[in-house]
């Protein structure tokens, strides 16, 4: 309450009870991390433009109570989620879409506007929960935030049936609550030509706010005068010729910018990795300025006198690589700031005109802040390409090899036929001629040609995919020679998918031993060169190959007309790789068409040994999800230095993955390693035979040993001996779940009741466990044939798990008693998880392995599903007959019987017995439950 967070700020408007939280200001429902850092920085831009004299307009959003981008739900405004986020509570993001159930998104109200109708047809569409309601404390702005009287307030989101990731869907609200001016004509009408950014939600409203900035444009007749808005038409029958150029130039305040998916600790001019980092180099590929400084003094300065790395690149003229300026004139200093300096060395830059004009934006919660300047002298650009211009990378370096399929073949079938020259100097001439067509423009530098291989360096992945998405493109436009088609299988034209040549493209990216020039053309040694041709010859004709090191993609690309698919290919152990490599094929969204028949004709990529499904044969339909997640990993990154922390992470995402590969599971995460991690199974069994070896290789693991002396120095000893290394809880869940494909990752994600009861389980376990859900693991060991598992099964309690109506009887699995033993049967209460009746008395079930058979195999399917559906209800009866027969606090009697061909009496009626009546999947009578049963696994 005392704004410690913005000194020198004085409070805008009184704090009731209800507005603060203890002694701190409330959170907004949609907080984005570290908010606050924010203020002082906008403080200090508004007051600079106050005391020139300058305009500040500062935007916010204004929502109806009902806006369209609020979280809905099904029929009946029921609580069933189709995400593992959920809508309910802070930062509840909901991802829904076309592919959803109705009975879980009620899509009749969602957003109409044009980027909401393409992400729900993608499955990708967004929920908020509620937010920035008009008139509520969260649609105002923070109580330190000192906007300026005469600021000009525009309101974003004021529409029932639109949403806006735009500052410039925004407009004025008079008085009388009737609409006034948007942002564009309040820009306009004040003359502003360069617009800086900063505020909340970089990867949304700030980004899509400097793109619709550098969209909008100006027209202007060949004597130089302003035609934007000169009236009449402009349909071509005017004598006047006319120009257009970009209205404003954009410069984003990225020391005043957060990402409401920003990694935890991070900002988004520090950390290249968090979304919103990715977006900022998105946009600069766009034509963005970006000032890395906290100050408006140095921020200015940066702008005006240029970022460098060294000397050389505080050279004047076009681009600072070429021009006429000379080498001493500045040097390139570090002042302390996240970026060095161009700094004069005798002389002093001529000053810019004083008089200046800015026009400050800032949203509330989901908002940005805008400053738009006008200068009548000139300022040097921040030219962020300007190192690109100057020749090839000599250092780290992004390749990409190309190769004709089938070319060998197709030039003897053209020789035979005596068209030598026509595949000589029509065909390989058009592929060569669009290869180098694009290769200036993405900053590409061709190394050599091998036979009709080429290889293209590059600077930036971008650039590298921007140029093979070019190059697919416009051979498949090319007027090739009809003799072409058909000419061989490599060469079959299939319209609308393949025509002419077929060419491979690998990407692979790294740091080269050396570079040197021979004969005018550099020439690189190391590794990256050997590889990227492995990651070539992987690919089929008309495929682009990424390799895991260019690895996250890009979210925009320079060339916006190029859209891409992108397919998760697994994990492939690659000759001259050291590691498995998880590979991405890419398709321009045109020619996605390739994926399909490649897949359909059963075309794999051609390495040594595929180690996990591509997105292509991920299991569908009937599957097991499970979520590995390390306990108490925040704590561990405050407590020991970040490298170990990392380390330890490597260890936890190898040993899952090599585990995960033993059982033929998929995972989710694909080349992430954050402690998160999520695998889905086609078998329940093999999922399960995954976790608890898991957790007995993890801690078997040679993990550092500052992580190690760490847990012994902070272990509760009262509590019992714990396992060792990263402590991952486990959770798991089976059921009906749709697949879907992440646009950007290509991976498979999945959505259904089962994901979130998956996330709902594994919150109740503790690190080192492995919690599933009673009755299904019965069922599934029951249908279970061939060998069956070994491990131990130890009650845990029966649970009520939030959005699962009734009670869920838990249990702990590990692959043998000293694991169950350090497990303990621990589990964990909170807001997602209640404990009902506790378990810990509960007899165990050891399960020894044994083969088994499928018995009436013979049978017709009803004939098995009548029998199962009475075997469940006889199952669940007796279970709760023990259950009533114990009422009274007596131990639980064992059932008579056998299990697992062993010759102790059978503990299962003991496993039920004071758990529950449930059957593990809801609450209901035993015929219910029987009939359930036999519904969901047919």
């Amino acid at each position: 309450m005392n704004g410690a967070y913005a000194p020198g700020a004085s409070l805008a408007y009184p704090l009731d009870a209800s507005y603060v939280h203890g002694e701190n200001v409330r959170r907004g429902a949609l907080a984005v991390r570290r908010a606050e850092e924010v203020v002082p920085v906008a403080n200090a831009w508004m007051r600079a433009v106050d005391r020139a004299n300058g305009s500040v307009v500062a935007t916010l959003d204004w929502h109806p109570p009902d806006h369209c981008s609020f979280c809905k739900f099904g029929a009946k405004q029921s609580r069933r989620l189709d995400c593992v986020w959920g809508c309910e509570g802070t930062n509840g993001i909901c991802v829904t879409g076309a592919g959803v159930p109705a009975a879980v998104f009620d899509s009749t109200g969602r957003c109409a506007d044009a980027v909401s109708e393409s992400d729900f047809q993608q499955s990708r569409y967004f929920q908020w929960p509620r937010h920035c309601v008009a008139g509520t404390f969260g649609s105002r702005f923070d109580p330190y935030l000192n906007v300026p009287e005469r600021a000009v307030r525009v309101h974003a989101g004021v529409e029932q049936s639109e949403d806006s990731y735009s500052a410039f869907g925004g407009r004025r609200i008079r008085a009388d609550g009737t609409r006034g001016a948007s942002l564009l004509e309040i820009l306009r009408k004040k003359n502003a030509k360069r617009v800086f950014v900063l505020g909340l939600a970089t990867d949304y409203v700030v980004k899509e706010t400097l793109r619709e900035l550098l969209k909008e444009e100006e027209v202007f007749d060949d004597d130089g005068y302003n035609a934007t808005t000169m009236s009449g038409k402009e349909d071509g029958t005017s004598t006047v010729a006319k120009t257009k150029r970009r209205a404003f130039s954009a410069v984003l305040i990225a020391a005043g910018s957060r990402g409401v998916f920003d990694a935890p600790g991070s900002f988004y001019g520090s950390d290249p990795e968090s979304l919103s980092g990715t977006t900022k180099r998105d946009l600069i590929a766009l034509g963005v300025s970006v000032v890395g400084a906290s100050s408006v003094e140095d921020a200015m300065r940066e702008l005006c006198e240029g970022t460098c790395d060294d000397d050389h690149d505080c050279v004047d003229g076009d681009g600072g690589g070429g021009g006429a300026g000379k080498l001493d004139e500045k040097n390139c200093v570090d002042r302390g700031g996240p970026h060095k300096v161009c700094v004069p060395k005798p002389k002093v830059i001529a000053g810019v005109d004083a008089r200046v004009f800015f026009s400050v934006a800032l949203a509330g919660v989901l908002g940005i802040v805008v400053v738009a300047v006008t200068f009548r002298g000139e300022i040097v650009s921040y030219v962020s390409n300007r190192a690109k211009r100057k020749g090839p990378p000599t250092d780290f370096v992004v390749l990409v090899e190309t190769d004709i399929e089938g070319s060998s073949e197709l030039w003897e079938t053209m020789s035979a036929a005596g068209l030598q020259d026509v595949m000589k100097d029509r065909i390989m001439g058009t592929h060569d001629e669009v290869l180098r067509r694009n290769m200036k423009k993405h900053y590409g530098y061709e190394l050599f040609v091998r036979g009709d291989a080429f290889v293209v360096a590059f600077h930036e992945v971008k650039d590298a995919l921007s140029w093979c998405l070019r190059v697919q493109l416009d051979l498949m436009a090319s007027d090739w020679p009809e003799v072409l088609h058909d000419a061989t299988a490599a060469s079959e034209r299939v319209w609308g998918t393949y025509e002419g040549l077929r060419v491979r493209m690998g990407v692979h990216c790294g740091v080269v031993d050396s570079a040197t020039k021979h004969q005018g053309k550099l020439v690189y040694e190391g590794e990256v060169t050997r590889q990227v041709t492995r990651i070539c010859d992987a690919g089929h004709g008309g495929a682009i190959i990424m390799s895991q090191a260019t690895l996250p993609l890009p979210l925009m690309m320079p060339d916006d007309d190029v859209n891409y698919v992108t397919y998760d290919q697994g994990l492939h152990a690659v000759k001259d790789f050291s590691a498995p490599q998880r590979l991405k094929e890419v398709y321009p969204e045109k020619l996605m068409s390739r994926a399909v028949i490649d897949h359909k004709t059963g075309r794999k990529l051609d390495t040594e040994t595929r180690l996990s499904p591509s997105f292509h044969d991920a299991p569908k339909g009937l599957v097991t999800m499970i979520y590995c997640h390390a306990d108490g990993l925040g704590d561990l990154k405050k407590a020991l230095a970040p490298a170990v922390v990392d380390a330890a992470i490597e260890i936890m995402a190898e040993t899952l993955r090599a585990c995960m590969q033993t059982h033929e599971g998929y995972d989710c995460r694909g080349h992430e390693k954050n402690g998160e991690n999520m695998y889905v199974f086609k078998s329940y069994v093999n999922c399960a035979l995954f976790a608890v070896e898991a957790q007995k290789k993890l801690h078997e693991a040679a993990w550092p040993k500052e992580l190690i002396e760490h847990q012994r120095a902070t272990d509760d000893a009262a509590q019992g001996k714990r396992v060792a290394g990263l402590r991952v809880k486990m959770g798991m869940h089976s059921g009906q779940l749709k697949r879907i494909r992440i646009p950007n990752e290509g991976l498979a994600d999945y959505y259904g009741e089962s994901a979130n009861r998956a996330a709902r389980v594994m919150s109740t376990a503790t690190g080192g466990q492995v919690v599933c859900v009673a009755s299904e693991l019965e069922y599934f060991l029951d249908e279970h044939t061939g060998v069956r598992p070994k491990f131990v099964e130890d009650p845990i309690g029966t649970f009520q798990l939030k959005g699962i109506p009734g009670a869920t009887a838990l249990v702990q699995l590990a692959l043998d008693e000293d694991m169950a033993a350090l497990a303990a049967r621990r589990f964990t209460e909170g807001k997602k998880a209640t404990l009902i009746t506790p378990g810990a008395h509960l007899q165990r079930v050891v399960h020894e392995a044994v083969r088994v058979a499928r018995q009436n195999s013979k049978k017709k399917l009803g004939v098995r599903l009548e029998s199962k559906a009475r075997g469940w209800a006889s199952n669940v009866r007796r279970r709760m007959s023990l259950r009533e027969s114990n009422s009274g606090g007596a131990a639980p009697e064992e059932a008579s019987g056998e299990r697992c061909g062993g010759s102790e009496p059978a503990t299962v009626g003991a496993v039920g017995a004071g758990l529950s009546g449930s059957n593990g999947f809801g609450s209901g009578s035993p015929a219910k439950a029987a009939a359930a049963a036999a519904a969901k696994f047919p």
